[in-house]
């Protein structure tokens, strides 16, 4: 899965909140159609869960708040976003988003999460 994550991160695009997904250029660099179609499906859902929350007229988020990323606590770990990265998030799984494009839209809390890992080894 993070490997996958890894080769859709860089076609995945915020927008005001819309998330895009360039699948024609994520195609030409070798990424798998199967996951290109995942991935646009998810992108897809998580749209139209915006735009019917656009048109119900819910609030729109401030982006208040911090985007830590994963912060060590002592049964694990939390993460932090700011409510415009949680509305997406939010959006994301609503419209039941695979895990591997959540973790394309937020490779910021996967690879700090590898960090964590790869530092704990180290210190074995």
């Amino acid at each position: 899965m993070q490997e996958d994550a890894e080769a859709i991160e860089p076609f995945i695009e915020n927008e005001n909140g819309v998330l895009t997904f360039d699948e024609e250029s994520a195609i030409d660099a070798g990424v798998e159609e199967v996951l290109v179609s995942e991935t646009r499906k998810d992108i897809n859902n998580a749209n139209a869960v915006q735009d019917t929350m656009n048109r119900s007229n819910v609030v729109t988020p401030t982006c208040n708040g911090s985007n830590a990323g994963l912060v060590g606590a002592q049964f694990g770990h939390y993460v932090y976003m700011d409510s415009c990265e949680a509305e997406i998030l939010s959006n994301l799984l609503y419209g039941g988003a695979g895990a591997t494009t959540i973790a394309g839209a937020f490779t910021f809390v996967c690879l700090q999460l590898w960090l964590e890992v790869l530092l704990a080894l180290a210190e074995q």
